[in-house]
């Protein structure tokens, strides 16, 4: 099951790439897509009819249900059983950067992350 999980991801992504929208990156059995916030639920909705297309191409055309959890900028996902690490994070993070210093995420892309642009995070529900 989880060999079929992780190649319906896999498919998924590169045919998301494919049509132009930006993937965050995989997470367990979700991914991040990044889309700017007027387009965040359209790109959302074409996102996961996608994922139920890979689901069809592996599944001999049986496509699974999905559902999506969005996050809006400041907002952000919290899995409570992360808290503890996110925090030690942060703190160091805080003592390592001074106010006169930056620190800037290079992506593997043209594109820039600005304060207009949201993460969806879309997940797969397995029907049993």
């Amino acid at each position: 099951m989880q060999a079929n999980g992780a190649e319906m991801l896999r498919l998924y992504i590169c045919e998301a790439t494919e049509q132009g929208f930006w993937i965050g990156g995989p997470v367990h059995d979700a991914v991040l897509l990044v889309a700017p916030l007027d387009l965040l639920d359209a790109q959302t909705a074409a996102n996961q009819l996608i994922m139920q297309q890979a689901s069809g191409w592996l599944l001999d055309g049986f496509q699974l249900r999905t559902d999506a959890a969005l996050f809006r900028y400041p907002d952000r996902f919290i899995d409570k059983r992360g808290t503890p690490m996110w925090n030690l994070v942060n703190s160091l993070l805080a003592n390592r950067w001074t106010k006169n210093q930056t620190a800037r995420l290079i992506l593997p892309s043209t594109r820039s992350i600005s304060s207009s642009t949201e993460v969806s995070h879309t997940q797969r529900s397995l029907v049993s």
